[in-house]
């Protein structure tokens, strides 16, 4: 019996982690919210979200997010406005994974499994 044509059947599987960690905020007046809320330095919310500062300061910059510096050159941004536009860009992105297909410096790990099946 000759095989003419065949199929190709493909399973996705989709996989939502659930990841808790803890970073230290700093209450402060912000200019664009017009009172005073939390903060956080852009150094730990880069750890918070496990990738680079560069990455975060790109997402913070691109969204529009409320930023400040204090002290000697250290940036922090609005916590409010981060969460905002998180939430604006979540769900968007593939797997939930929100951050890691939002940076451009990021690598592009398929965790997805595939079944090919000739018919």
């Amino acid at each position: 019996m000759d095989r003419k044509g065949g199929r190709e059947i493909v399973v996705e599987f989709e996989r939502i982690e659930r990841i808790r960690r803890t970073a230290p905020t700093i209450l402060m007046w912000c200019p664009e919210c017009q009172k005073e809320v939390e903060h956080i330095r852009v150094e730990e919310a880069a750890n918070l979200f496990g990738t680079a500062e560069s990455d975060i300061s790109w997402f913070l910059d691109g969204n529009n997010c409320h930023r400040s510096v204090i002290g000697e050159n250290e940036h922090v941004a609005c916590v409010g406005s981060l969460l905002d536009a998180m939430n604006r860009r979540k769900w968007s992105m593939r797997n939930g994974e929100f951050l890691r297909m939002s940076f451009p410096n990021e690598n592009k790990n398929k965790e997805n499994s595939a079944i090919e099946e000739d018919v």
